[in-house]
């Protein structure tokens, strides 16, 4: 899949993500505020809900829901994406799409055969 991709179809889970990730966090406005990416208590984080953005003013890092799955669980980029279509049951919409295409028929040629012949 994609990075682009998952993390468009993402999107739609940062406020699940968030309490999943981040449960002591609370939502204010259009933000999930939090003290870091570990979910320790303060409001120096900010997810932004609706894109997914996030920032940390107080080290100045910030980045995607990828990026804070990563450091939230110390995974790698390879395995946060897998962690997130497992979590939220994200399917690579090409392969779907592929899988799901019925095969193309078969197309049988037969032989002719030679005209009968009268006696």
């Amino acid at each position: 899949m994609e990075i682009a991709d998952l993390k468009q179809q993402l999107t739609p889970y940062s406020r699940e993500l968030c309490r999943a990730l981040l449960p002591d966090g609370k939502a204010v406005g259009g933000n999930w505020r939090i003290g870091n990416v570990h979910g320790d208590p303060g409001d120096s984080m900010s997810v932004r809900l609706e894109d997914g953005t996030w920032t940390d003013f107080a080290t100045g890092k910030g980045g995607d829901l990828l990026d804070l799955i990563s450091q939230n669980q110390n995974m790698t980029l390879v395995q946060s994406m897998e962690w997130a279509q497992k979590q939220f049951n994200i399917k690579d919409r090409v392969a779907t799409a592929i899988q799901s295409a019925k095969p193309a028929k078969k197309k049988t040629y037969a032989t002719p055969r030679p005209p009968k012949q009268s006696n």
